[in-house]
């Protein structure tokens, strides 16, 4: 029980420093300048791991009902982290091939500022994401003179983590109200 009692502080750690490492790219993606350090994976990894091995420990002992499903759910959110930790080592590198400065209010901009504050602040209630179109990411292409092809690369990175912060927001909120 103890240890389920750390898993919030230890997520919100990893939120943390990953809505850190938004922050920087996207204040060098409007500011320019020397391109942040790329996150380090070996930094994060051994949190996620944590919160899935909670659940793999728990697996051969007698445990009550509630503290198994915790345990599950924890071992979810560590699989969502390390899917959202892959998608970041995806989107880095592509960030990092844009011409800087980019035009301060643009999609790219709002898109990056959104997942930080998914990261710090789950919202499970929002249905539905809301996605841009290609062409609106297109529109983003032209308007920062950047390259389509690697635009789009980008909004499907980012789109991808977008969908994995909202399956975490879902699952925290399954933690919260688990009887």
């Amino acid at each position: 029980k103890r240890s389920l009692q750390q898993l919030p502080l230890l997520e919100h750690r990893l939120a943390e420093q990953l809505s850190h490492q938004i922050s920087l790219m996207r204040q060098w993606l409007i500011n320019g300048g020397t391109p942040p350090a790329s996150l380090r994976s070996q930094e994060l990894l051994p949190q996620i791991l944590l919160l899935q091995q909670l659940h793999d420990q728990r697996r051969q002992t007698p445990t009550p009902a509630r503290v198994r499903r915790l345990s599950s759910r924890w071992a979810q959110t560590g699989s969502i982290w390390r899917q959202m930790l892959r998608q970041w080592m995806l989107a880095e590198p592509l960030l990092l091939q844009l011409t800087t400065p980019l035009p301060a209010g643009g999609l790219l901009e709002e898109r990056l500022q959104g997942l930080e504050g998914s990261l710090l602040n789950p919202a499970p209630g929002r249905q539905s994401l809301q996605l841009a179109s290609a062409e609106v990411w297109l529109a983003e292409a032209h308007t920062s003179h950047s390259s389509a092809p690697l635009v789009l690369a980008i909004a499907q990175q980012l789109d991808q983590l977008e969908r994995l912060l909202h399956s975490r927001a879902l699952i925290r909120d399954g933690i919260e109200h688990t009887p």
